[in-house]
């Protein structure tokens, strides 16, 4: 798509989704504006499709982050080359040409070591990334102490009802 607006976003579905695969259950999206107007709400309510929205806060994997590497690099241990970089010549390929098999392979073999370093680097970012979410969405939960014989309220609404205080965890 040169142009991402409403109509190409209704096109893209019917024509790459729709008439590929079926009607969808559902689509997960971003938050952009192209998915929650009103053109492409109306459409997924039409087809019966529902739309569902990604939260704001998720980890950064789509491209390089503070760990300063990619998702390509992390699962395929080097980084990616484009065609235009085999067709230009780019420094990185004419390098590779002068290399000898036995040098070629140590270079292999050092990236290699230097991934595992990487990987680690970028679990532990993963796992910082995952304790802010978790204090995020802890702001609002209201810890309760029970024990033994104390009365808890169970609250049964009729399938059907849906109660703003209860949110997406009302019955449907």
């Amino acid at each position: 798509m040169k142009i991402v607006n409403q109509a190409n976003v209704i096109k893209f579905i019917k024509e790459d989704i729709i008439h590929r695969f079926g009607i969808p259950e559902s689509i997960t999206a971003d938050r952009g504006t192209v998915f929650t107007g009103e053109a492409v709400e109306t459409f997924a309510k039409e087809y019966g499709i529902k739309l569902t929205h990604s939260t704001p806060y998720f980890a950064q994997i789509s491209k390089r982050s503070s760990i300063g590497t990619t998702p390509f690099t992390l699962t395929y241990e080097h980084d990616v080359v484009l065609p235009m970089e085999v067709t230009v010549r780019s420094l990185r390929i004419a390098q590779q040409h002068n290399l000898t098999p036995a040098e070629y392979s140590q270079a292999m073999m050092q990236e290699i070591e230097e991934l595992d370093k990487v990987r680690l680097a970028a679990l532990d970012h993963l796992q910082v990334q995952k304790k802010a979410v978790a204090r995020a969405n802890n702001k609002r939960v209201r810890f309760r102490d029970f024990s033994e014989r104390d009365l808890v309220w169970n609250a049964i609404l009729p399938i059907g009802s849906k109660d703003s205080k209860y949110g997406k965890w009302s019955p449907t």
